[in-house]
Formats: C-alpha cells, sequence, structure tokens
C-alpha cells in the first residue's frame, strides 16, 4: 500500500536516494535526517524544491527548533 498526498503516491523513505539526502544536508546544515527525508518524499525526491520548501518555512518562524539555538554550547 503506499500513501496518496496530493493526489500523488509517496515515494518509500527507505528509497530514498542517500547522495540526495547528502545535498539536502549540505544546505539545510542543522536539519535532522528525517525532516529532510520526509520533504524529499513530499516532492517526490526534488532536491531544490525541497531545500527551498525547509528553508522558506524557517524565514516564516515555523518549527519549534527556535529553542536548540540558545541551548547549543559551541
Amino acid at each position: 500500500r503506499s500513501v496518496i498526498v496530493g493526489g500523488r503516491p509517496l515515494v518509500p523513505a527507505s528509497v530514498v536516494p542517500e547522495d540526495l539526502i547528502s545535498q539536502c544536508q549540505v544546505v539545510l546544515q542543522g536539519k535532522s535526517r528525517n525532516l529532510i527525508i520526509r520533504e524529499l518524499q513530499r516532492t517526490n525526491l526534488d532536491v531544490n524544491m525541497a531545500v527551498n520548501n525547509l528553508l522558506s518555512r524557517d524565514d516564516e518562524g515555523e518549527g519549534d527548533d527556535d529553542d536548540s539555538q540558545d541551548s547549543y554550547v559551541p
């Protein structure tokens, strides 16, 4: 069974290529691997769209990772 989101079947996480995840991680340092995989699934493995979506969510101030910056100790 595949999950349908927006009329398209979602790519299973197990088939998201490692090199695509790595490309996203280079740009989105600090983002969790699972978050990147989920966004790649949503965008049907479109790296540029996934990166843009995650960056634009940051700009809007969405997410709860704002607190994690305060607790960071170099």
